[in-house]
């Protein structure tokens, strides 16, 4: 699966450059992500017994006119080749190339609490002279963390939380435990 990301990634990237304008697929590449993150969404698009003709007249009403023909293109050739499981990863694989070729990524932050927008621009400076590129901060609220938050940056996750401490504070006695008896 990963082999035909990166085949349909590298087609968009190629596109993107032709066009001059790299930045706005990205931005549109990252919308597309979100939405067809949608539960819905996917149950309709990844059903075997929608037509493929139902689906690609969901995504022309859904997206036409709102991202580039391109886009658009890479979305109805996957429906038309059953594709519909690799848009998510081919997106995402195509904004992390657009990236690394501009020494910019996204770190993705989970936290406890929305953080404030001095809290953001401090972890995105932080992170940015860390790993030598620009980095952008996308903050999700999600409080089962319990407190902290955890940052996945490109190969790395940080995870400061107070879910992963407990979850580790009980894994040691259980270690301990065990080796006791």
């Amino acid at each position: 699966m990963a082999e035909l990301s990166v085949r349909y990634a590298t087609a968009l990237f190629d596109l993107a450059a032709q066009s001059g304008e790299i930045e706005k697929y990205v931005e549109q590449a990252g919308f597309l992500c979100d939405a067809l993150k949608d539960e819905e969404l996917q149950r309709i698009i990844t059903h075997p017994k929608v037509s493929t003709s139902s689906k690609l007249t969901l995504l022309r009403e859904s997206f036409a006119g709102r991202i580039f023909e391109d886009l658009l293109g890479l979305l109805y050739l996957a429906v038309e080749k059953r594709r519909e499981a690799f848009l998510i990863p081919a997106l995402t694989e195509f904004i992390s190339l657009v990236h690394g070729q501009t020494r910019k990524t996204t770190a993705k932050v989970v936290a406890s609490k929305q953080l404030d927008d001095r809290q953001v621009e401090s972890l995105e400076k932080f992170l940015s002279e860390k790993l030598s590129k620009q980095v952008e901060v996308s903050v999700r609220v999600d409080p089962s963390v319990l407190g902290g938050f955890s940052v996945h940056v490109d190969d790395f996750l940080i995870d400061n939380t107070i879910k992963k401490r407990l979850s580790d504070m009980k894994n040691s006695i259980k270690r301990s435990m065990i080796h006791d008896s």
